[in-house]
């Protein structure tokens, strides 16, 4: 394996650390997910009541999430197929043996 995709992993799995412990996914499992509520009368005046976690807890979803998603960083999804995917298919083959 080139040594650029053994770094490429070991930054997607740090990435992926990173993402489990983020604020956002604390939150979430701590309240066991967003809720939103939408009520009201008939004639009267709409309540809508939505549970979610902080702006700044989602700033740090999105900001660590992007890591997987955009092609020209060697964490993404995309960069880890094209260049690990050989290697890791086989190493799952000689696991399964």
């Amino acid at each position: 394996m080139e040594e650029a995709t053994k770094e490429a992993l070991e930054l997607f799995v740090d990435m992926a650390r990173e993402l489990a412990d983020c604020g956002y996914v604390q939150w979430l499992n701590t309240n066991r997910g967003t809720t939103l509520h939408i009520g009201g009368e008939r004639g009267g005046s709409l309540t809508i009541q939505h549970t979610h976690p902080d702006r700044e807890a989602t700033k740090s979803l999105v900001l660590t999430f992007r890591f997987f998603i955009q092609k020209r960083d060697h964490s993404s999804f995309e960069w880890l197929a094209k260049h690990a995917g050989v290697h890791l298919r086989r190493l799952c083959s000689c696991r399964a043996r």
